[in-house]
């Protein structure tokens, strides 16, 4: 029911600006699946993939926290949460980002509703640069591998927030409308 993986890399000789060391990558996650209950903790850490100016190297982490539970096919419930930082050439910033989803199946409709909540930004430190959003969702599974859905998205940006799909300009709220069919081979 526990599995571990572990994932490390660095891109050959390349460096990203001259006397930097090589940029590399390293993931661990750690998940427990037994019955309803799914969860797993992860953490991954990226170094020098960016020059933070005049050859100093980013070093950016995050440490996630998850989990689902199914409650007998009648509702299933899901959370994480994330802490992450990342260096910037003066200090550091620190976002701390969580997440719920509930799913209730119902023959062969499901209706959701998600909310994630991010208190900051990544790339600059700045007051009121969180955001909210918001989802709500239907599907309709006409079979076990085709599905019509349709959702409605509202990101909701704090002043300085800039979380979306639109724009990425501080303070704009996103919302989105989509309808469509999966097909799972």
């Amino acid at each position: 029911a526990f599995t571990v993986d572990v994932a490390y890399s660095r891109l050959g000789e390349a460096r990203v600006a001259p006397g930097m060391s090589q940029p590399s990558y390293m993931g661990l996650v750690g998940a427990y699946d037994q019955g309803p209950l799914h969860l797993a903790v992860s953490h991954a850490e990226t170094k020098n993939s960016a020059d933070l100016g005049g050859g100093v190297g980013n070093k950016d982490s995050a440490t996630t926290i998850g989990g689902l539970y199914n409650f007998g096919g009648k509702v299933i419930v899901g959370a994480l949460y994330e802490k992450a930082k990342s260096d910037q050439l003066v200090g550091d910033t620190q976002r701390d980002y969580f997440r719920v989803s509930v799913m209730v199946p119902v023959a062969k409709h499901e209706f959701h509703v998600n909310l994630g909540v991010v208190d900051d930004r990544l790339d600059v430190n700045m007051a009121d640069a969180g955001a909210k959003q918001y989802t709500l969702a239907y599907n309709y599974n006409v079979s076990k591998e085709f599905k019509l859905y349709a959702f409605y998205t509202v990101v909701d940006n704090e002043d300085n927030g800039n979380y979306g799909f639109k724009t990425n300009a501080a303070g704009v709220d996103n919302k989105s409308f989509a309808v469509g069919a999966r097909y799972n081979f």
